[in-house]
């Protein structure tokens, strides 16, 4: 009879285990797999990252977010495959959010008539603009605007627009692999 207890009660005790874990990565976090080299050099093809899917609502300026694919987008090296496979999302960095005026000078980026200094970029990359719509404008209230860190090979906001807050899924967390890169982002 003790056998046949401890028995029950080790299953349940697993069983409990792993719908705690099961409700962490369906409701707090999440483990996506990078596609492509949109945001190199931070980040690079086959990283695993955790995504932190509790606060989408408090996203700030230099945050690496995922948001749902914009119908601009189809099979291009700027996606991120999630880790069920059947939904595209995109990896990006919030370079302005709402109420922020967002202008390209000479190459370069200007927020609120500052230039801006990306030292997440590599040094001398430019930061063109890459349509002639997407320039000279304040962001829209509950959006972001988006930017890959490989700006000569990002399709982001300069293509699609702002994105609304309400889109993005989450916010890299943690890099977990290559253990080599392992860190807090």
């Amino acid at each position: 009879m003790e056998k046949l207890f401890k028995f029950v009660y080790d299953r349940k005790v697993l069983i409990i285990v792993l719908l705690i874990v099961y409700f962490i990565f369906k409701y707090m976090f999440s483990i996506v797999i990078v596609n492509g080299d949109s945001m190199f050099p931070n980040l690079r093809e086959n990283e695993v990252l955790i995504i932190n899917k509790i606060n989408t609502k408090d996203i700030k300026k230099g945050q690496i977010v995922i948001f749902k694919e914009p119908n601009l987008i189809t099979n291009n090296v700027d996606v991120i495959a999630k880790n069920d496979f059947k939904n595209i999302y995109c990896i990006k960095r919030v370079i302005a959010v709402e109420g922020e005026y967002i202008e390209f000078k000479n190459d370069s980026l200007y927020i609120n008539g500052e230039q801006i200094k990306e030292k997440y970029i590599d040094t001398g990359m430019k930061t063109f603009q890459n349509n002639e719509t997407i320039n000279n404008f304040i962001v829209p209230e509950h959006y972001v605007f988006v930017m890959g860190d490989n700006r000569t090979n990002s399709l982001d906001s300069r293509n699609f627009g702002c994105i609304p807050i309400s889109q993005i899924k989450g916010q890299v967390f943690f890099r977990i692999f290559p253990l080599t890169r392992f860190t807090k982002m």
